[in-house]
């Protein structure tokens, strides 16, 4: 049970709410009737929670359609077993016990949101940015713009553009060798470690 006693403080049409856990981190993560899919945290430390009555907004994207339902799920660890299913899980970090919070919606459309360490999202991140003018979009869709959160009226509030969509990403794999290679030198690292990093959270989230 959660003694968590905090409002959000935005007009929003709330369809579901679930928790996001991130090792020792707890979020909330929320559909509205807009499409969008918001994450808040509680830290009553920080001056714009007013002393912990407000939750803060931490990330937002769109995903185009109506989610109705969620539910989590434990990663699946290096040893091959889900989180808290095996003697392993008491191995990790506290920061490694990640779950992946996955969501349904209204058009039939399934879909998941995974934590990540703060190293392997700052190098993903960057590659996010490059690919959306790297690669070609479908129609010519700006895919950014896209996925940046829909707000009713006229809020004074700018898009917390904090979550990565994972489609896009993997179009890097689609690349061909020299055309990769560039991408990551531009970024900072190699073909093999962005490949690296898809693939460990493709098995992170082989849950069924």
């Amino acid at each position: 049970s959660s003694g968590i006693n905090a409002e959000y403080g935005e007009p929003m049409e709330v369809y579901r709410c679930e928790y996001v856990v991130d090792g020792t981190n707890l979020g909330f993560m929320i559909s509205d009737s807009n499409c969008n899919l918001v994450i808040y945290s509680y830290q009553p430390e920080a001056v714009e929670s007013q002393g912990g009555m407000k939750l803060i907004r931490k990330s937002d994207i769109n995903i185009g359609a109506h989610v109705n339902t969620f539910f989590r799920t434990g990663i699946r660890i290096h040893d091959g077993t889900i989180l808290g299913t095996s003697a392993s899980s008491a191995l990790l970090h506290p920061s490694e016990k990640r779950h992946v919070t996955w969501f349904a919606t209204l058009d039939g459309a399934l879909g998941s949101f995974l934590p990540l360490s703060e190293k392997k999202y700052r190098r993903l991140f960057m590659l996010h940015n490059k690919l959306v003018t790297a690669v070609p979009h479908v129609a010519g869709l700006n895919p950014k713009k896209f996925r940046t959160a829909k707000m009713p009226g006229r809020w004074l509030m700018n898009p917390h553009r904090n979550i990565l969509d994972y489609q896009l990403l993997t179009n890097f794999l689609t690349l061909s060798h020299t055309e990769r290679r560039e991408l990551a030198k531009q970024i900072g690292t190699t073909p093999s470690q962005i490949v690296d990093d898809l693939m460990s959270i493709q098995k992170s989230m082989m849950i069924f």
